[in-house]
């Protein structure tokens, strides 16, 4: 059983590599550009531990963008951002339903939570 779970073990460069393989080269740019935000925020809020993201934060996280005016197509692009960076951290899949559901509402002009 040990000898498996070291095999198992050393595929993860390799998933890895293949996870960002599956995204495409302006898709990275623009996650960039969503970390840079999120990163922002986490300094600006003093949040010094964001990792594993927690729903209450991405909430937060979406008002914050909402207040500075993007648009819910960015705000959309940002949290996919965070969300991928989460799995490339190796925490679970996240499904942040009230997240969402903030983003939906900066759409309509609500300004998140």
């Amino acid at each position: 059983m040990d000898a498996r779970r070291l095999a198992l073990r050393d595929l993860e460069g390799s998933a890895q590599f293949y996870f960002r393989q599956g995204l495409a080269e302006s898709t990275h740019h623009t996650y960039s550009a969503g970390m840079r935000h999120f990163t922002t925020f986490c300094v600006t809020y003093a949040v010094l531990t964001p990792f594993p993201v927690s729903e209450q934060l991405l909430c937060y996280f979406v008002t914050y963008l909402a207040d500075e005016k993007l648009s819910y197509q960015i705000i959309k692009t940002y949290l996919s951002a965070v969300r991928d960076a989460h799995i490339t951290l190796g925490f679970r899949i996240p499904e942040w339903r009230i997240a969402c559901l903030a983003s939906k509402g900066s759409k309509l002009g609500y300004g998140g939570c």
